[in-house]
Protein backbone atom coordinates (compact mmCIF):
# COMPACT_ATOMS: atom_id res chain seq x y z
CA UNK A 1 0.00 0.00 0.00
CA UNK A 2 1.34 3.53 -0.56
CA UNK A 3 0.47 6.33 1.57
CA UNK A 4 1.07 10.24 0.67
CA UNK A 5 1.04 12.74 3.85
CA UNK A 6 -1.68 15.49 3.33
CA UNK A 7 -0.86 19.13 4.35
CA UNK A 8 -3.72 21.32 3.53
CA UNK A 9 -3.68 25.25 4.01
CA UNK A 10 -7.28 26.51 3.22
CA UNK A 11 -5.91 30.23 2.45
CA UNK A 12 -4.14 28.72 -0.47
CA UNK A 13 -6.46 26.67 -1.43
CA UNK A 14 -8.66 29.32 -1.67
CA UNK A 15 -6.42 31.67 -3.99
CA UNK A 16 -6.17 28.47 -6.46
CA UNK A 17 -10.10 28.13 -6.39
CA UNK A 18 -9.83 32.10 -6.97
CA UNK A 19 -7.86 32.03 -9.43
CA UNK A 20 -9.03 29.08 -11.37
CA UNK A 21 -12.51 30.78 -11.57
CA UNK A 22 -11.59 34.01 -12.61
CA UNK A 23 -8.76 32.76 -15.04
CA UNK A 24 -6.03 34.38 -13.20
CA UNK A 25 -2.54 33.24 -13.01
CA UNK A 26 -1.36 31.08 -10.64
CA UNK A 27 1.60 32.50 -8.71
CA UNK A 28 3.79 31.02 -5.30
CA UNK A 29 5.95 28.38 -4.32
CA UNK A 30 5.95 25.36 -6.39
CA UNK A 31 6.77 22.18 -3.38
CA UNK A 32 5.38 19.11 -3.85
CA UNK A 33 2.75 19.84 -1.69
CA UNK A 34 1.48 22.97 -3.38
CA UNK A 35 1.38 21.00 -6.89
CA UNK A 36 -1.12 18.23 -5.31
CA UNK A 37 -3.01 21.16 -3.60
CA UNK A 38 -3.08 22.78 -7.14
CA UNK A 39 -4.01 19.74 -8.36
CA UNK A 40 -7.05 19.02 -6.34
CA UNK A 41 -8.18 22.31 -7.29
CA UNK A 42 -8.17 21.82 -10.84
CA UNK A 43 -9.80 18.32 -10.30
CA UNK A 44 -12.16 20.39 -8.61
CA UNK A 45 -13.00 22.36 -10.58
CA UNK A 46 -13.23 20.36 -13.71
CA UNK A 47 -15.50 18.12 -12.11
CA UNK A 48 -17.72 21.26 -11.62
CA UNK A 49 -17.53 22.18 -14.96
CA UNK A 50 -18.04 18.94 -16.83
CA UNK A 51 -20.69 18.03 -14.83
CA UNK A 52 -23.10 21.00 -13.31
CA UNK A 53 -25.49 18.82 -12.26
CA UNK A 54 -23.40 15.41 -9.88
CA UNK A 55 -25.17 12.15 -10.22
CA UNK A 56 -22.91 9.54 -9.04
CA UNK A 57 -19.35 8.90 -9.68
CA UNK A 58 -17.76 12.28 -11.48
CA UNK A 59 -15.08 12.71 -9.09
CA UNK A 60 -13.25 9.35 -10.29
CA UNK A 61 -14.79 9.87 -14.01
CA UNK A 62 -12.54 12.98 -14.39
CA UNK A 63 -10.33 11.58 -12.15
CA UNK A 64 -9.41 9.15 -15.04
CA UNK A 65 -9.13 11.95 -17.59
CA UNK A 66 -6.71 13.44 -15.10
CA UNK A 67 -4.52 9.95 -15.06
CA UNK A 68 -3.98 10.23 -19.10
CA UNK A 69 -3.66 13.95 -19.25
CA UNK A 70 -0.77 13.36 -16.28
CA UNK A 71 0.63 10.34 -18.36
CA UNK A 72 0.76 12.37 -21.23
CA UNK A 73 2.55 15.26 -19.77
CA UNK A 74 5.03 13.09 -18.05
CA UNK A 75 5.82 11.70 -21.58
CA UNK A 76 6.64 15.22 -22.39
CA UNK A 77 8.78 16.03 -19.67
CA UNK A 78 10.86 12.62 -20.45
CA UNK A 79 10.83 13.69 -24.15
CA UNK A 80 9.32 9.99 -25.15
CA UNK A 81 6.12 12.17 -26.46
CA UNK A 82 7.40 12.48 -29.62
CA UNK A 83 7.90 8.54 -30.36
CA UNK A 84 4.42 7.42 -29.40
CA UNK A 85 1.86 10.84 -29.78
CA UNK A 86 1.48 13.27 -32.61
CA UNK A 87 0.17 16.86 -32.09
CA UNK A 88 -2.97 16.36 -30.93
CA UNK A 89 -4.38 12.97 -28.79
CA UNK A 90 -7.68 12.82 -28.95
CA UNK A 91 -9.19 9.83 -26.97
CA UNK A 92 -12.80 8.73 -25.00
CA UNK A 93 -12.14 7.79 -21.29
CA UNK A 94 -14.53 5.56 -19.60
CA UNK A 95 -14.20 4.14 -16.27
CA UNK A 96 -15.23 0.02 -16.36
CA UNK A 97 -16.54 -1.86 -13.16
CA UNK A 98 -13.41 1.08 -11.55
CA UNK A 99 -10.95 0.47 -14.38
CA UNK A 100 -9.62 2.89 -16.73
CA UNK A 101 -10.79 2.26 -20.04
CA UNK A 102 -8.99 4.58 -23.01
CA UNK A 103 -10.82 4.07 -26.92
CA UNK A 104 -7.57 6.39 -29.08
CA UNK A 105 -9.47 8.48 -32.00
CA UNK A 106 -6.56 10.24 -33.22
CA UNK A 107 -2.73 11.17 -32.53
CA UNK A 108 -1.80 7.71 -31.06
CA UNK A 109 1.56 6.32 -32.85
CA UNK A 110 1.37 3.19 -29.88
CA UNK A 111 -0.93 1.62 -27.71
CA UNK A 112 -1.10 1.96 -23.86
CA UNK A 113 -1.49 5.02 -22.07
Amino acid sequence: MSTFPIVFDKSRGDYFNACLQAGEPIRGSWQATEALVLAGACQSFAVARCFPQPAGNELEAVGAAIAVYAELCSTLASRSYDASYGETVIAVVSLVDGRRHVAPVRGFKRRGV
